[in-house]
């Protein structure tokens, strides 16, 4: 996290400098908990992209980071399948994928 400094006169100013990396670090953690996801499980891909497009005739520019969050589904425990008709969840969907029953250990 960023270090403040505080200067006290007759007014208080509380300044602090964010670094890049740590602005995309809080940009992915505020998007992650908007979804719901663990920005940091093995199955959740991070990307963030930096840029600054320049927009009108007087080349205002407007800083922005996009992130993209990509939550790779395999390898994911299943959990059962809402019905659409009533929301009722099917049973917990056992095996790899194959409709083929798993070896007896």
């Amino acid at each position: 996290m960023p270090e403040i400094t505080t200067t006290n006169l007759n007014q208080t100013v509380h300044r602090a400098v964010i670094l890049e990396a740590e602005l995309r670090a809080l940009a992915v953690a505020a998007v992650a908990a908007k979804l719901g996801l663990d920005a940091l499980a093995s199955h959740i891909e991070v990307k963030t992209n930096v840029y600054t497009p320049v927009h009108g005739s007087k080349g205002d520019r407007s800083p922005r980071i996009e992130v993209e969050l990509i939550d790779h589904h395999e390898g994911k425990p299943r959990v059962g399948i809402e019905c659409p008709a009533d929301g009722t969840m099917s049973a917990p969907i056992v095996g790899d994928g194959t409709g083929q029953a798993l070896p007896v250990l």
